[in-house]
Formats: structure tokens, sequence, C-alpha cells
């Protein structure tokens, strides 16, 4: 029997369709599917025609040759999510949208559809909760997944509980892809690529710098720029190698990719990278203690970001803490008055900006006893860390380091040890996990 057929044959049993209606439904005799599914004839090309009409599966593909085919058309279509060319996604996935019809009789194109949907409703629709409901259909499914599916599905399942801040579930997804990635001869360098990347940016969410640089020069998956080949993924991850050797120190090699970023996100006008880019600038000089330049750097975040965003109030954020770093007290102050809309009723930046509030003032009163450490010390560093802000916590640690260091020995030194202990919890082990 033809792979066709025989699909027509599983499609037929698995619908509960009798062989009487389907011979109905192609103007034929009940003798020609009976025959059919012996094996001993065969649907004729008009057959066909009114059979996939029947099962709405008009334009899909039942032969060995369609199969190969589409499996390709797929692949396109998974490239043009990943090249943000989502007209034309859209298009693919328009096209292909009956795949899922074929569930009864073909165990790999709709899985595969499914997984590639799941891509397009994250980066294409930015829909993470419908993504999410796709991916619960799989929950069960896992065990019968070919490693290809497992491979696309566990790195769907890393996006997606990267978006949702759920960075550790996310490390161990991407990890999962890696090693099923070892497996397959099928991927692109791409693939590979995008799967060492996903764990460095989940390593750098953690403030695991080195495990992030590793993982980001890992395998020769990745040079700068080959080719001239410009995306907007690349400016990303190309930030999130920066961040990382500011982090460690490596300022020079920062500097040289954030030129590059800086460059690229302004030839294909994208705003964001631009602007994440500037705000990295900032974050380098930050680092150099050259005030001036981060204050320059972080004030050009502000005036390209949307007022209120969160690029805007991290640049805001670090623009202020900048003026504290030139012990230009009273600015800090104005600055964080006049802005106050901005951030007082904002989930995530309500805290951060209460305790920049109390740093200003500690460090503008640093001889005086009396001062607001209890909100830092009780809520915004426990905070800090439970969000994987440890740097940020490192900050205000060495703040009430210096506060105590006159007034309460003990607590000196217990500030003394948490700064310690967060040096080792991010920088020991620079060799990260393999």
């Amino acid at each position: 029997m033809r792979l066709e057929d025989k699909k027509i044959l599983q499609l037929r049993k698995a619908k509960g369709v009798t062989q009487v209606t389907l011979a109905s439904a192609i103007y034929s005799d009940v003798s020609k599917v009976v025959n059919v599914e012996k094996g001993t004839a065969r649907y004729a090309e008009g057959h066909m025609i009114y059979l996939k009409k029947f099962f709405d599966i008009e334009g899909m593909p039942l032969s060995e040759f369609e199969c190969v085919v589409y499996k390709t058309r797929l692949y396109i279509f998974h490239d043009y999510v990943r090249d943000r060319r989502y007209d034309e996604a859209n298009a693919f996935y328009s096209e292909m949208s009956k795949l899922i019809n074929l569930d009864p009789c073909d165990d790999d194109l709709p899985v595969l559809f499914r997984l590639f949907e799941v891509a397009l409703l994250i980066y294409g629709h930015n829909d993470i909760d419908a993504a999410e409901k796709k991916l619960d259909y799989f929950q069960d499914k896992i065990d019968k997944m070919t490693d290809e599916h497992k491979y696309h599905y566990y790195f769907n399942m890393g996006v997606l509980h990267t978006r949702r801040g759920r960075y550790e579930d996310s490390l161990e997804c991407y990890k999962q892809a890696l090693d099923l990635s070892h497996k397959l001869n099928i991927l692109a360098s791409e693939d590979i690529k995008r799967v060492h990347l996903g764990i460095a940016a989940c390593y750098s969410f953690l403030e695991f710098p080195y495990r992030t640089i590793l993982y980001s020069l890992n395998v020769n998956t990745r040079k700068l720029y080959e080719d001239r080949k410009i995306s907007a993924y690349d400016i990303h991850f190309d930030n999130n190698l920066a961040l990382n050797y500011i982090r460690v120190n490596e300022l020079e090699r920062a500097e040289k990719l954030l030129y590059n970023c800086l460059v690229c996100a302004k030839s294909i006008q994208d705003d964001y990278y631009y602007g994440w880019t500037l705000h990295n600038y900032g974050l380098l000089y930050k680092q150099a203690e050259n005030w001036d330049k981060a204050i320059y750097y972080f004030s050009q975040t502000m005036e390209c970001s949307e007022e209120g965003s969160n690029l805007y109030l991290k640049a805001l954020y670090e623009n202020i803490r900048c003026w504290v770093g030139k012990r230009k007290y009273a600015k800090a102050q104005k600055i964080l008055n006049e802005t106050k809309s901005l951030y007082k009723n904002h989930n995530v930046y309500r805290i951060i900006f209460k305790a920049l509030g109390d740093y200003i003032t500690v460090k503008s009163r640093i001889s005086l006893y009396h001062q607001p450490v209890e909100f830092i010390e009780t809520e915004a560093i426990p905070h800090f860390e439970k969000t994987y802000d440890f740097f940020l916590a490192i900050d205000y640690y060495q703040l009430l380091e210096s506060y105590y260091a006159e007034k309460n020995a003990k607590k000196s030194l217990l500030m003394t040890e948490a700064i310690s202990r967060i040096y080792e919890r991010c920088f020991v082990n620079k060799e990260g996990e393999r």
C-alpha cells in the first residue's frame, strides 16, 4: 500500500468514518475503498483531491516526496521567524495551518508545525500566554517525541521561561536542548549558536559573568559579525557579552563590542538596541568611575527611550547613582524628587528607587549616627538577592559596611562577609559548567 493510501486509511479510522461514507465522498463505489485498504488498488489523482477536501487537508503532504518538501518549507518558515521576517512567516503559517489535521497519520510534520508556531507567537506576536498554552499540548507527549522535536520543545521552553523571569528553569531547558543538539545532524550552526547564547543569557540574568562569557564564546559558535551579517539578535547578545565583560572589569573588550553594537544598531535603525547600547556604555564608564561620561550616556539613553519604560528607568537610576558618585547629593536628590511620578507605583522600580533615596541620605550625612538604613538592610537587599540583582546588592552592602565601620564593628564585619559571599557566588568557578 502506498504511503498516501495508508495515511488516508489512518485518517478514516481515527475520525470514525465508514468505508461507505468515504466512498460517497470520492464519488466511487465502496469496493474501491475496500480494495485500496487491502493494498490491491490505489486512489487515483482525482480521488485524492476529493479525499483531501473531505479531511480538510487540501494542499497538505501525504506522499514521501511531499513530506520531504514540506519539512524543508517548515524550516524556511522557522528561519523567517528567527530573522524577524514576520510578514513572510505569517504567510507561511496561513499556508500550513491545516497540517494539524494530519495528526492521526503523521507524527512528524504536525509536531514541527506546532513547535514553530510557538516561536512565531513568542517572537512575532509577543503573545507569551498563547505560546505557553501551545506548549502545554506537549506535556503528555514528550516521551513519544523525536530528539529533533524535543530539541525545539526545550528551546522554546527556555525562551518562554526567560520571558517569565524563571531563569533557573530556563537554564535547565536550554541545557537539555544543548544535550539533544549533540545527537542531531540536521541543525544549522545558527541553531547551535542560539542555544549556547540562550544559556549565556540565563547565566547573565542569574549574574554569573564568567559562565556567561564562556557560553557566549563556546565551541566557536560565535564570531563578531561574521560575513558582515547584521541582526538584532547578534546586537542583543553582544550587548549581553559586553555587560558581563564590564562586570569582570574587562573594559577594553567591552568597549570594542559596544562600538560595533552602536554602529550596527544605528545601521538597521533599531532604536531599542541603540538605546540599550548607550546604556551599557554608561555602565562601562560607571565601572571606570568616569562619572561625567557615564551620566552623558545614561542621559542619552533616556532621550531615545520612551519615558517610564524599563530601559528609561534603568538609565534614570544609574544617572542618579552617578551623581551620588560625584558627591553631588543635592543634585541627585533633586532628580529623584522630580521623577517620582515615574517610579512610585512601579512594581519593579519602586523598591529600587526607594533604596536609592535612602542611599543618598546615608551618603550625604555619613557622619551622623541616625540614618535610614533599616529599609536597605531588611527589605531592599533581600529583594535584590531574591531577584538576582547581586551586583546591586553589593553596592548597598558596601554602603552599610562603611556606615557601620565606626558605629558597630560586628555589623560592619557581617556586611563584609555578605560581600565576600556574593563575590564567591558570582565569580568562583570561572570556567563554569559544561
